[in-house]
């Protein structure tokens, strides 16, 4: 199974067998071979937007909350014996453009495609963040995006994304807007500054900082180390 995260024309691919790592590699996508099995392909993206509903949601309240030009993930689940409804929205001319650039470098047969924020999303879930830390603001940087969500009383109600640029000054506006609404604790994962912890401890107070490294479950036989929260997304979207 192959796990492939794309970043414009950049790439990070992770290869696993049930509960061992084989390969981990990055790279250039004109420098791509496909290796065999199953690929599961996230792709980056700017302008994503996803939200929680209590409940399911009509075709006609999709189409006020989100809109008529995204292409959109839905998403029926329980917690609690609550049903909620996850909705992601992805611009479709960004989702045409992506299908147009994996088609381009030969990856058209897929076993699943999908956007870097809602694979964010999933991973928080598959190990139990909210549950466990229950009111947080979570990041993950890639190359080229910051994706961030917001978790309120164990309920990851916000997924969104911005390109990078003065990272610093953008996580803490983030901080500043939502710890003001309780929210007291930061998880992080992907590719992030390797000074993030002490950089970020002065602006949450009596917080915690947690990193995600989603690699821990893992048997590692890649022959050389690797920053495994950097794969996080690669990893994530075969899970």
């Amino acid at each position: 199974m192959i796990g492939l995260e794309v970043n414009s024309d950049k790439f990070k691919l992770i290869k696993r067998e049930k509960g061992k790592i084989i390969n981990a590699i990055e790279g250039n996508l004109n420098d791509f071979k496909k290796i065999g099995g199953p690929l599961f392909v996230t792709c980056s993206t700017p302008k994503a937007i996803g939200k929680v509903y209590h409940g399911k949601v009509s075709p006609k309240v999709l189409e006020e909350e989100i809109g008529v030009s995204f292409e959109v993930r839905h998403k029926v689940f329980k917690k609690n014996d609550e049903t909620f409804t996850f909705i992601g929205g992805v611009e479709r001319e960004t989702y045409k453009n992506v299908l147009g650039l994996l088609k381009n470098y030969g990856l058209g047969s897929l076993s699943r495609l999908d956007f870097s924020p809602f694979v964010f999303h999933d991973l928080l879930y598959y190990f139990n963040f909210p549950d466990k830390v229950k009111d947080f603001i979570a990041l993950c940087y890639t190359d080229t995006c910051l994706y961030y969500a917001i978790c309120k009383s164990s309920l990851v109600e916000l997924v969104s994304s911005m390109e990078r640029g003065n990272d610093f000054e953008m996580v803490s506006d983030l901080i500043k807007t939502f710890f003001e609404e309780g929210l007291s604790n930061i998880v992080i994962t992907g590719n992030f500054p390797k000074d993030i912890k002490t950089d970020l401890a002065p602006l949450i107070e009596d917080g915690e900082i947690e990193i995600i490294n989603p690699f821990f479950e893992f048997k590692i036989g890649v022959s050389k180390d690797f920053n495994q929260p950097a794969y996080a997304l690669a990893l994530g979207v075969t899970l």
